[in-house]
């Protein structure tokens, strides 16, 4: 699982980076917020796409990645956790509760407080100073002492906010952030989709028909409300000098914002490549822990190392060669295989032409040079 978090984690910092690169200020808002959606989506999913064999032969990767899975995760007692996990699982509970406080909260209000039918919502009345915010069908108002028009225009953005199902985008954020709640990308990732929110819906508001500048004055007064955890778009929308800025921008009418979302693929494509190259699996196909030095034996009378070995290893076995300060031996495959990690020094591959230059026809298969500690 620790694999699974780091490559996850990696895939969403890297996205994110390019997410920013390649849409910051874009006004194509519902593009924005469904690029950034697809790209936590794969993050969460890619190490799931079955994929072998799409980048060519996987007998090199398979035995460097029997070294580094090794390497990384270190084998302990299966019914003890790492520091690790202990660390996340703790992290996991902690911001569960906080979202669960947040959405208790509004369940509270919901039930304690004076309920009517207006404007297409379920308006629940609050007895505090406090914009009106939405959650998916359920409009909250609080006390207020704006004019009618005022009201009118708080009503549209609400409105707006429904009409888009911003609500379940908030909830799904809401989850991955407690899931990835160690990643400041996913942090990063929450804020701009809930500013392209913003940003999709005071465009909305002014194609209406609403005077931007008495637009933006309310904006500034209602920015003073009462932030909840859930919903409140007003109070929890971002920054406002950016969505006056992007108010005054006007929306790209060509293809070009979809030109530069290729530049995704390629990046994907890589992110793929290094999955496939390093499973986060720490079990072999009879479901059994890797361990190294494991002489138990199994049903079938060979120890779990020999299955993991037969796993890792096909027929058709590149040549193995331990260097030794000029003196390279050729060594069965065994020899490496039955080395403990703490022997090894390092690990070099040479496949196709150079292989065969260096070490001749026998060297068809490639070659795993390796060299042992002193």
């Amino acid at each position: 699982m620790e694999v699974y978090l780091l490559k996850s984690s990696i895939s969403l910092v890297v996205l994110y980076f390019l997410y920013k690169l390649v849409l910051s200020y874009e006004p194509n808002h519902q593009l924005n917020r469904f690029t950034g959606f697809v790209c936590i989506l794969f993050s969460c999913v890619f190490t799931l796409i079955p994929v072998e064999g799409l980048f060519g032969s996987d007998k090199y990767p398979r035995v460097v990645n029997y070294i580094f899975e090794n390497s990384l995760t270190p084998v302990v007692d299966k019914n003890s956790f790492s520091i690790y996990l202990s660390i996340y699982f703790a992290g996991l509970i902690l911001f569960s509760f906080r979202s669960l406080y947040g959405l208790f909260s509004l369940v509270l209000l919901y039930f304690k407080s004076p309920r009517y039918k207006r404007w297409g919502f379920t308006v629940v009345q609050l007895n505090r100073k406090i914009p009106p915010f939405t959650f998916f069908n359920i409009l909250f108002i609080g006390r207020h002492d704006l004019e009618q028009e005022d009201m009118e225009v708080l009503i549209a953005h609400e409105q707006y906010h429904r009409e888009q199902f911003h609500s379940v985008d908030t909830l799904l954020l809401e989850i991955l952030t407690v899931v990835y709640w160690f990643n400041p990308a996913i942090w990063l990732f929450r804020r701009s989709i809930k500013a392209e929110h913003e940003y999709m819906v005071d465009r909305q508001v002014l194609e209406r028909g609403f005077d931007p500048l008495d637009y933006q004055h309310l904006l500034f007064r209602t920015r003073t409300g009462v932030s909840l955890q859930l919903g409140n778009h007003f109070s929890n929308g971002g920054d406002l000098k950016k969505r006056f800025k992007m108010m005054e921008r006007e929306r790209n009418k060509n293809s070009f914002a979809y030109l530069r979302l290729t530049l995704f693929l390629p990046v994907m494509f890589v992110i793929l490549a290094f999955g496939s190259s390093f499973k986060t699996s720490d079990t072999n196909s009879n479901g059994q822990k890797i361990i190294l030095r494991d002489h138990s034996k199994s049903a079938d009378g060979r120890s779990a190392m020999e299955n993991i070995q037969s796993d890792l290893f096909t027929n058709e076995e590149p040549l193995y060669i331990l260097k030794n300060d000029g003196d390279d031996k050729l060594v069965k495959p065994s020899f490496l295989q039955e080395r403990s990690l703490s022997e090894i020094e390092s690990i070099n591959i040479v496949k196709g032409d150079k292989a065969k230059e260096k070490y001749g026809s026998n060297a068809k298969n490639g070659v795993v040079e390796f060299r042992l500690k002193n």
